[in-house]
């Protein structure tokens, strides 16, 4: 299968393939990387609310570790990668609930249950218009505070890319957060389209990976 593949490909590039185990601590990072990150503002009623940012990735983590390949640039986790395979449409409510979405329904209400749920879907349609859903779909790329700017992204992003290229594979992701668009240029993503998150003025970058 081509996720075994891709794991044994990220390997022998030195990265670390991540276990359960593990979850708490990137959680943890997680939630210090992304602060003031502009959806997660606009899902947790539009300030920083570090909690809600650690249980949104709980929730990510519980629900893609099967389906997904979660890997990071060592043991030390300063950075990590969360990229789902071609067919992925999303988080259904099931799953969601089951993996610490009721924390999130229990302690911000429904609105920001509803926030994240719309987000979600008109993401997945984005991405379907673009990709047909026949993408590997990078859902996450994030570095420690304590270790940007010391070329993690590269480790993470340059293998993984290299495989999609060599194998002509479609790549796809989205930021919300303009400063990071030159950061994915520079990897060989191009903007598709740029518009905003329904109900926001919170930016949303389709951008696509040229893997010719």
């Amino acid at each position: 299968m081509e996720r075994e593949a891709i794991i044994k490909h990220l390997k022998d590039n030195g990265l670390y393939i991540v276990k359960k185990s593990d979850f708490e601590a990137l959680i943890a990072l997680g939630g210090k990387a992304y602060e003031d990150y502009p959806l997660h503002n606009f899902v947790y009623g539009g300030k920083y609310y570090e909690e809600g940012v650690k249980q949104t990735f709980r929730v990510n983590l519980n629900s893609m570790f099967d389906e997904g390949i979660i890997y990071a640039d060592s043991e030390e986790l300063n950075g990590f990668v969360i990229v789902l395979p071609p067919g992925y449409t999303g988080i259904n409510t099931l799953s969601f609930i089951w993996n610490g979405g009721f924390w999130i329904l229990y302690n911000q209400g429904i609105r920001a249950a509803y926030r994240m749920a719309n987000f979600e879907s008109f993401a997945m349609n984005l991405k379907k218009k673009y990709t047909n859903n026949e993408d590997w779909y990078l859902y996450n790329l994030c570095v420690s505070k304590e270790a940007q700017g010391k070329k993690i992204a590269s480790k993470l992003m340059k293998p993984l890319l290299n495989y999609f290229k060599l194998n002509k594979k479609i790549c796809y992701l989205e930021t919300n957060n303009d400063p990071n668009v030159p950061i994915y240029e520079h990897f060989g993503f191009k903007v598709m389209e740029k518009t905003f998150v329904p109900d926001s003025n919170v930016p949303h970058y389709a951008m696509l990976f040229d893997c010719k």
